[in-house]
Formats: C-alpha cells, structure tokens, sequence
C-alpha cells in the first residue's frame, strides 16, 4: 500500500510516506502475560521494521494501553517509513528519512494518510531522522 500526499509536521517539515505496513499488534502471540507481551511488542517493534525495510533510523511512539487497570496493548502496530527532501545535517545526502512505528486502536475509521498524520503531526524531525544518499 502506497498511500500518497505530504505530510506536515508541527515544526514546519515536510514528510511524505514512502511505505505503510499495518499489522495486529500481538498477531504472533499465542498467550502469556499481558505486561510481558507488551514489552516484547515494543521492544522489537523498530526491529520489526528495519527487517522490512532495511537499516535506517527508528523512532517508536509508546503505546497508550487499552485498559486503565494493566498494559493492554491497542490491537493494531503501524509501521511507516516516512521520506524528506530536505536533509538534517548532512549538506551532501540527498534527503532524510525515519521509520515510524506507533499503536492504534482502530485502523478503519480514516484514511491511511489521516491515521499517519496524527500520529506523527508532533515528531522532532531533525532530532530522530538521518540523511540518506541515493
């Protein structure tokens, strides 16, 4: 799924979403226990990605849990590697780039790019992204 349009972040910087996976949270998971499912889910969440997408910067959005009394994880992890024209600090890359993962708790009342958007809208771009040469 390649969902199109740019994507502006709070501080000004303009992102757009070169690739979107979506995924059940504890989709591999048979059973155990909730507080030690939810640190393997997030620990491993950026790892996940990176396997997909090959090496490069990660950045996970910490879940917010689905019951006030446990960690529950939200049901889905989004993982979207995210692409800038403009570079962070390297004068001779040619772009930067961040993989993203975050955990929603729905995934079918938005469009992907609305789902993206507001889970990124307030992401520190040039203190989490690295530049890329082609």
């Amino acid at each position: 799924m390649r969902p199109t349009g740019t994507i502006a972040l709070a501080q000004g910087w303009q992102v757009q979403i070169e690739a979107l996976l979506v995924e059940q949270s504890m989709g591999d998971i048979l059973e155990g226990d909730p507080d030690r499912i939810w640190d393997e889910v997030v620990r491993s969440a950026a790892d996940d990605a990176i396997r997909v997408w090959g090496q490069r910067r990660s950045h996970v959005i910490a879940p917010v849990s689905m019951s006030a009394s446990r960690r529950l994880l939200p049901p889905w992890k989004v993982s979207v590697w995210l692409v800038s024209d403009a570079i962070v600090a390297d004068t001779d890359a040619h772009g930067s780039d961040l993989i993203v993962v975050f955990f929603a708790k729905t995934i079918l009342d938005q469009a992907p790019l609305a789902l993206v958007r507001a889970a990124i809208a307030e992401l520190n771009w040039p203190a989490i992204a690295g530049d890329f040469e082609y």
